[in-house]
């Protein structure tokens, strides 16, 4: 079993803000989704990316036209879970689940096109975001429109999950046989959680929004001020951080949603 990454979108960013000491290179940073399918459970998506949902419907909010317009996704036809999963022969009807790792725009903005999917999420930061005022889900990044209304009652909990150990790391067990953990990520997002494929020749570890580039965690080079305002809790996310270079130390694989470097399980659209 092993995932498939496709990017959805490009986001323009200076490196120096993603990584400290670099260089103040343009970057592009794609907008990753995953997609694999578990031999009991069916076809999983992980996140949705960036869709028209929140950069283009005619419905938005002033607050996510604002919010696209100070980040300027350019969108990837080739890259939107509709197109890829067409290519693949499939349709939104045969996602079995999407995994839902945070809530911020970028991450659940198609999550409305999945509307037989499950998902799973911790389920404490859902609710959080349906408590929160608006203006404060939008400092967070977060917009309630992009949640389909039956949301919770199509939610699977994390907190609910046994938990197991695979290749040194410790996270809940999705599925019951190992082979996918939910991994407890704190700091980019309320309820941010990766994903350990433990059963790969080599672990991988997707370690979603943990950093936007794998240097800043390999290097330990977590960018300040700015970015450090836009994190969720930034002692935590520095704590992440330092485990997840603990298990690339020790041989394993590690993935970013937005890194422009590749990943051995980027798909064809990036």
């Amino acid at each position: 079993m092993t995932p498939q990454f496709f990017n959805s979108a490009f986001v323009p960013a200076n490196r120096r803000f993603v990584q400290a000491g670099a260089r103040g290179e343009k970057l592009r940073l794609p907008v990753r989704w995953g997609l694999f399918e578990h031999p009991a459970a069916g076809w999983v998506m992980i996140d949705t990316g960036y869709t028209p949902a929140a950069t283009q419907s005619a419905g938005r909010s002033l607050g996510l036209r604002a919010y696209s317009a100070a980040l300027r996704p350019q969108l990837l036809p080739d890259g939107q879970p509709d197109a890829v999963l067409a290519r693949l022969g499939l349709a939104a009807a045969d996602i079995a689940m999407v995994i839902v790792t945070h809530f911020h725009a970028d991450h659940v903005s198609g999550l409305r096109d999945f509307p037989t999917a499950r998902f799973l999420a911790v389920a404490a930061a859902a609710r959080a975001v349906q408590m929160r005022g608006y203006l404060a889900n939008m400092r967070q990044g977060v917009f309630g429109e992009l949640l389909p209304p039956n949301f919770e009652a199509r939610m699977m909990d994390t907190a609910g999950l046994a938990t197991a150990e695979r290749a040194g790391v410790r996270g809940g067990d999705i599925f019951g046989d190992g082979s996918v953990l939910a991994i407890p990520l704190a700091g980019h997002a309320d309820g941010h959680f990766g994903l350990l494929f433990a059963d790969l020749a080599r672990p991988f570890l997707y370690g979603v929004d943990a950093a936007w580039v794998r240097a800043a965690i390999l290097q330990d080079a977590a960018p300040g001020y700015p970015a450090r305002l836009i994190s969720h809790d930034h002692a935590a996310g520095l704590d992440s951080a330092q485990r997840l270079r603990a298990f690339a130390a020790a041989g394993g694989d590690l993935g970013l949603c937005h890194d422009p470097a590749p990943m051995p399980y980027d798909g064809a659209a990036r």
